[in-house]
């Protein structure tokens, strides 16, 4: 299923899902060996801790 996009999607509508839910920050954990999974979850928003744990912040929170 790789390159069709559906990763993708699904990151966008998780972060709109927490945008519309008023959530104020959403977290989730990668290896780092995992670097084209890093830079899609870059892609839609979350950004790259010091540690593995990437956090998405809604604009003007």
């Amino acid at each position: 299923m790789r390159g069709r996009g559906i990763a993708r999607a699904l990151l966008v509508r998780m972060t709109e899902l927490a945008v519309e839910r008023g959530m104020r920050t959403l977290d989730l954990t990668s290896r780092p060996s995992r670097e084209s999974a890093l830079r899609l979850y870059e892609s839609v928003g979350f950004v790259r801790r010091e540690t593995n744990m990437l956090r998405f912040t809604p604009p003007g929170r």
